[in-house]
């Protein structure tokens, strides 16, 4: 669902949705998200219902991509990523103990991303300036905060194996029944691994295609080898995709002296978290054999 109304729907937003349960409230809007993933992303959402406090967060989040400023804004995003060579699993466990910064760069003019900043050339002397760097952190791999999945991976593609086997299972329930007998095979993915992204800059779908250029495509981000994870309820037929922000932290705001602006409290922060996705429960049936 889209935060904000589109130009073909006016109705079925957050936003809307806030303004008809809260009739007193003049004022619904979503402060700015790091991610640029509006109608993507699932789980935690933060809804203003002061025009003070979106101007709070909005500040809030320029400190943070800046680097600087008291009110620093930490968002996290769990990610179910397809793993098409397991060898680079190692990869990511690695990242994480070491605390590695992972950097690719982003032409804001073509929307792409490299692994490396191309170099100049006399033909194009500017074209090298096009390119940002941007930045973000793995901060876990697996679920270690679910005592009921225990899983680095799961093996979604074994050779030979029939539609009843618990790896085809799994993925026809990630992907869709009626995508395919095994459309993990089809995709060549032969794991899927849960893992904890923290962007530290805000560029347009910069987690996804971060991890799609590192080999590791979120699950139902069909742009980049995700292919299509398609659900199918109430008569209705939607995409999904395996992107969740998971964990959302910021200075508590207070205001200042006699007037309306806020400035952060010091001694206080707010901290939400979610300890679940919408692929937990088939992670965890998967291992359980069910």
């Amino acid at each position: 669902m889209p935060g904000h109304a589109t130009l073909d729907n006016h109705a079925e937003d957050c936003c809307s949705m806030y303004q008809k349960a809260l009739e007193n409230t003049r004022h619904i809007s979503l402060p700015p998200r790091l991610d640029g993933e509006y109608l993507d992303t699932s789980g935690l959402l933060l809804v203003s219902t002061q025009k003070q406090f979106l101007h709070y967060m909005e500040h809030a989040h320029l400190d943070s991509l800046a680097g600087y400023g008291k009110t620093k804004v930490v968002k996290k995003y769990r990610c179910l990523v397809c793993v098409k060579d397991p060898s680079k699993m190692d990869l990511l466990e690695s990242y994480v103990q070491k605390k590695t910064m992972i950097t690719h760069y982003y032409n804001h003019q073509t929307k792409q991303y490299r692994k490396h900043k191309p170099k100049n050339n006399n033909r194009s002397p500017s074209n090298a300036n096009k390119w940002h760097a941007v930045k973000m952190r793995l901060t876990d791999v697996g679920d270690n905060q679910d005592e009921r999945l225990q899983l680095r991976a799961a093996c979604v593609s074994t050779p030979d194996a029939g539609a009843n086997h618990p790896d085809c299972t799994l993925a026809r329930r990630l992907w869709g029944i009626k995508i395919s007998e095994n459309p993990a095979k089809d995709l060549n993915v032969k794991y899927v691994m849960q893992v904890e992204v923290e962007p530290l800059t805000g560029r347009l779908h910069q987690i996804r295609c971060q991890l799609a250029e590192m080999g590791f495509p979120i699950v139902g981000d069909t742009e980049r080898g995700g292919g299509i994870c398609e659900c199918h309820g109430h008569q209705h037929k939607w995409q999904r995709l395996a992107l969740q922000c998971c964990e959302l932290s910021f200075q508590e705001p207070q205001r200042f002296e006699n007037t309306k602006n806020l400035i952060p409290n010091p001694q206080r922060r707010c901290e939400f978290r979610l300890r679940e996705a919408w692929w937990t429960e088939l992670m965890s049936n998967y291992e359980e054999g069910i």
